[in-house]
């Protein structure tokens, strides 16, 4: 089934200069944001490098970067770090990442850009907190950029610290805003939940009417807001027509019929192809499932609970990483660690 004709109508419808924030971050905002310890609080010491595409800058260069900033997403140690930092032109963007490190800089660019030394690790809280400030400025073409850093061990007997930084990964994002209800002739309330895809992958909407054994016809429901349906705030209680505890979660700019499976759970699952269309990355909407029962309640109707999702954009940031100085290297495309730079 392709998205086209139910999401995409849904959607087309509808310090002094670090405390400014950084003049170009990589990436800009998207779904698909989490957290990850490396490479500063795993305490192993190793090499990380990341390739950032051109195109994954908020803004375009070139420039003189002056600073590397990141973000702290969770801090809860004092420890230091022993680390360098290097610096140079990528001969490609993110989805073509060796893992080898040297593949993936422009011979003669490279430059350390900060000495090495032990670093406090910082705590939780202000945006771009962990900043670098580079002993050596870095003359970005505006092209591809790759940074690497060597981190040695820290002051804490190279054991792991908690501390992670905000990273991207290739993903859309989805969570659960209410509860379903529950069918009288079931064994609890109904549920919804998605897998989220980046552009160009698959949506799988997923229920659960947990009416075993009886093939149930349903509805999946897409809507642009989770506040408003025409002159009505949302959520809408159903109670008042008969169906307590049901509520209908979204403006429903686009309705998918379908038939629950005469499982133990009475399951459900609708696949649509997300079109690649950047337009839509990043723009919420929100789904629900109904099930239709008589002697379900009064109205013959029970609902799931309302999902809020966003389509997600590949960050172009991927990272390799390994010992220091040897093998074996992991490489990961499509993640990597947010930055700033100023």
């Amino acid at each position: 089934m392709n998205l086209s004709h139910t999401l995409g109508v849904a959607l087309a419808l509808g310090s002094g200069l670090l405390a400014q924030g950084p003049a170009f971050t990589s990436p800009g905002a998207l779904p698909g944001r989490t957290n990850n310890s490396l490479p500063f609080g795993t305490g192993t010491p190793l090499t990380h490098q990341q390739v950032h595409s051109a195109s994954s800058f908020t803004a375009p260069g070139p420039a003189l970067i002056t600073d590397l900033s990141m973000d702290v997403s969770v801090s809860s140690t004092s420890a230091s770090i022993d680390v360098e930092l290097f610096m140079a032109d990528a001969p490609h963007g993110a989805d073509a990442i060796s893992s080898v490190y040297a593949n993936n800089v422009v011979p003669g660019t490279e430059v350390r850009v900060f000495s090495r030394r032990q670093v406090v690790l910082p705590p939780a809280g202000s945006a771009w907190s962990f900043a670098f400030p580079l002993d050596t400025p870095y003359s970005w073409n505006g092209g591809h950029l790759t940074w690497r850093a060597d981190i040695y061990g820290n002051n804490q007997g190279n054991q792991s610290q908690r501390f992670a930084l905000v990273c991207y990964r290739d993903a859309g994002s989805s969570s659960s805003r209410t509860n379903g209800c529950q069918s009288a002739l079931g064994t609890a309330r109904a549920g919804h939940w998605n897998q989220v895809p980046s552009l160009g992958g698959t949506l799988q909407c997923n229920g659960e009417s947990h009416v075993a054994g009886v093939a149930l016809p349903a509805t999946l429901t897409m809507g642009l807001s989770n506040t408003q349906w025409g002159s009505l705030a949302l959520p809408v209680d159903l109670g008042v027509i008969g169906a307590p505890g049901c509520l209908i979660t979204n403006d429903i700019v686009a309705q998918v019929p379908t038939t629950t499976l005469a499982d133990p759970t009475g399951s459900v699952s609708l696949s649509f192809t997300v079109p690649n269309t950047p337009a839509i990355a990043g723009q919420p909407f929100h789904t629900q499932y109904l099930f239709l029962q008589p002697g379900a309640n009064a109205l013959g109707i029970f609902t799931s609970g309302g999902v809020d999702n966003a389509i997600g954009k590949p960050p172009e940031i991927s990272r390799v990483y390994g010992p220091i100085g040897g093998a074996p290297w992991t490489t990961q495309k499509q993640f990597g660690i947010a930055i700033g730079l100023n």
